[in-house]
């Protein structure tokens, strides 16, 4: 990617006649006699709580380019008191399919929160018709605030990060909130949900064998070991996992869900008439094992006695997985669990062909029990 090249003028026209400029001379570091096109995909819109967060954010949406060419809007806020606006423009083209350049665009634009007004007008104006609107809006989502509200209004797609947010169960009721709202008909998700991909992938596939399928019915203890931030995502974390496993297997809260101990958290819930349980536990960081879930523990009952699946995070970006029957021997393998950085969850967004559906339902029982767990929670002295 090109350096940045400021823009005196804050005019639409301005701006584009740049990126155009900055396209041309692309073409000088690529084969000759290709075409350059702009096939964008669509309009990618997020927004920096300040110009360090805004510097990663167009750091992580550049290594898109490849893959996704979007046009980039980076809006970013730091204090000052006045209304200025400062537009810096960044684009590159590079080769694709059929002897053609593909070419991707950011523009990023600074200003005081007194700008925002100027801010939505602009980004509004820089807009490229009839391609979708992406929002993503890490951290706090601002409902109320004219320049969210307005912005999320014209998307298509609201991101938001739960595992990011300065109080991530508020960011859960929200983002249930804004599923319903009727002024925002936009799909949201969650790149927290992202981070869980490969958790539930592998959860599933446990249950795949034919000795094991009848074990998914018979589940009745779950462990869920999760890093313990000073924000509370990783707990959040726990929530959208034990959510998912709930929704998808049918298990209903009991009366009194959420029981709290000493060192964990406890899930009450019932498959029928049969009570199971989704322990949380709060754990440190295995030395360079990376991400906010540590090891998922199920257990089932069957007639040779209790099965046992298991994934545990080891050391770097590795994971053990382990079935044990009761009379067989345990299988055990080791694969790759990095932990992805957000531009790497935004990369996988990007990917997706469709709406999970699964993930509504999980949102709503995440709430729920981030809802219920805050009412009950006790005083250990």
């Amino acid at each position: 990617m090109q350096d940045k090249v400021p823009v005196p003028s804050h005019d639409p026209q301005a701006i584009e006649q740049a990126l155009v400029a900055l396209r041309q001379a692309s073409l000088s570091g690529v084969a000759q006699g290709m075409l350059a096109i702009r096939a964008t995909a669509l309009n990618l819109v997020t927004y920096a709580d300040s110009r360090a967060a805004a510097e990663r954010m167009s750091q992580w949406i550049a290594e898109l380019a490849e893959q996704h060419p979007v046009r980039a809007i980076i809006l970013g806020s730091e204090p000052g008191p006045t209304m200025d606006l400062e537009t810096q423009v960044a684009a590159q083209c590079h080769p694709a399919l059929a002897g053609r350049l593909v070419c991707f665009e950011e523009i990023q634009i600074m200003g005081s929160p007194q700008a925002e007004e100027r801010l939505a007008a602009l980004t509004f104006s820089l807009l490229l018709r009839d391609l979708p609107i992406v929002l993503w809006w890490p951290g706090d989502l601002p409902i109320g605030s004219p320049l969210f509200e307005r912005l999320a209004a014209n998307a298509d797609r609201l991101l938001a990060d739960s595992a990011s947010a300065r109080n991530p169960r508020v960011l859960l009721r929200q983002l249930v909130a804004l599923g319903h709202a009727q002024h925002c008909e936009c799909t949201v998700d969650d790149l927290n949900w992202d981070r869980l991909t490969p958790w539930r992938e592998l959860t599933a596939q446990f249950f795949d064998p034919a000795d094991c399928r009848p074990c998914l019915d018979r589940l009745f203890q779950v462990r869920i070991d999760y890093v313990a931030g000073e924000r509370g995502g990783g707990q959040v974390t726990a929530y959208l996992l034990a959510a998912w496993l709930a929704t998808r297997l049918g298990w209903q809260p009991a009366s009194e869900p959420i029981e709290h101990t000493p060192h964990s958290e406890l899930i009450h819930l019932l498959h029928g008439q049969q009570p199971v349980q989704i322990e949380l536990v709060p754990a440190a960081a295995r030395p360079g094992a990376a991400g906010d879930i540590q090891n998922l523990i199920l257990q089932a009952q069957t007639a040779g006695g209790i099965a046992h699946f298991a994934i545990r995070r080891a050391a770097a970006a590795e994971a053990e997985v382990s079935t044990e029957l009761p009379g067989r021997e345990p299988r055990r393998r080791t694969i790759s669990l990095p932990s992805l950085d957000p531009g790497q969850l935004l990369a996988e967004e990007m990917s997706h062909t469709g709406f999970d559906p699964s993930y509504p339902d999980a949102l709503r029982m995440a709430a729920f029990f981030s809802a219920q767990a805050f009412a009950a929670v006790p005083f250990f002295g």
